[in-house]
């Protein structure tokens, strides 16, 4: 299990903001730490995430980095607060990653939230038994009691979608229609179940044809979460087999909201789609 000190994105992301504040206003560390009557130590653990702020103090620091746009102030606060939320995933404390935990809160505030999968359907998509298929399959030795905690929580994660926000806005290679994960009876309920989800108003799926041909998603999948109701915080999450991690600067954002934009374009349109989702059904 992971370091249970690892900071939370909200929490590494209110650090860095603390720490351009502090920069654009000149103040080193140690000058910083004295105007705030802090030690140097618990300052550098706040700008790296590992030290959490209650309200005031944030508030205070703000006072002292001169920092009076009502707006960023706002979303900084937010940030703070929403750090410290409590939900329905600490009931899983200690039995699932670190990471996975930040990332069902971040999902949970979500206002939207754009994925491209090559290989399998993104799991707020997934039926119970497509789940189980998928999960199945992944890392080895899972023992059928694990497998189904992971699918209890991909189904809790999944009344997201019982609620107008957040949008959903998903992009899948077509080439996970045709892969039958739980065998041919399982993949039509799956198909059916995204003709009928699709119609919510929250939900676009595109299918990317195998005509596109090269694209930028080759690299593999990807989430954009756009967090908060103003958006305080925008992140992309990457996974491996055994890893998950975020990329958390401008730049690497804009470069995959640039992607996912290309892939759209690429993409068949929602109607085309859904026609495509119907013909590859009625084959199995």
């Amino acid at each position: 299990m992971a370091d249970p000190l690892r900071p939370t994105v909200r929490r590494r992301r209110l650090g860095r903001e603390l720490r351009r504040l502090r920069e654009d206003r000149g103040l080193t560390l140690e000058a910083a730490a004295r105007r705030l009557d802090r030690t140097f130590s618990s300052l550098s653990k706040i700008e790296r995430g590992m030290q959490g702020l209650r309200q005031g103090e944030l508030a205070f620091i703000l006072d002292q980095y001169g920092v009076g746009d009502e707006n960023l102030r706002r979303a900084l606060l937010t940030l703070r607060k929403d750090a410290n939320k409590k939900g329905w995933w600490l009931d899983y404390k200690g039995r699932i990653e670190p990471s996975l935990l930040d990332y069902i809160s971040l999902e949970s505030d979500a206002s939207a939230i754009r994925t491209f999968e090559a290989l399998h359907l993104p799991g707020l998509l997934q039926t119970t038994d497509y789940a189980r298929a998928i999960i199945g399959s992944g890392v080895p030795g899972l023992t059928p009691r694990r497998v189904d905690e992971l699918i209890s929580i991909r189904t809790a994660r999944q009344r997201l979608l019982q609620t107008p926000r957040p949008v959903l806005w998903s992009v899948v290679d077509e080439a996970v229609l045709h892969r039958p994960f739980g065998g041919r009876e399982v993949m039509r309920d799956q198909l059916c179940h995204l003709l009928q989800i699709s119609q919510r108003g929250c939900v676009t799926l595109q299918v990317l044809p195998f005509a596109a041909g090269a694209h930028p998603g080759k690299e593999g999948p990807f989430t954009l979460l756009d967090v908060g109701d103003r958006g305080e915080l925008m992140v992309v999450l990457i996974e491996s087999l055994t890893l998950s991690w975020y990329l958390e600067e401008d730049e690497d954002i804009h470069r995959y909201k640039l992607v996912f934009d290309h892939l759209c374009a690429a993409a068949l349109s929602p109607a085309d789609s859904l026609a495509l989702i119907e013909r590859v059904m009625s084959r199995l």
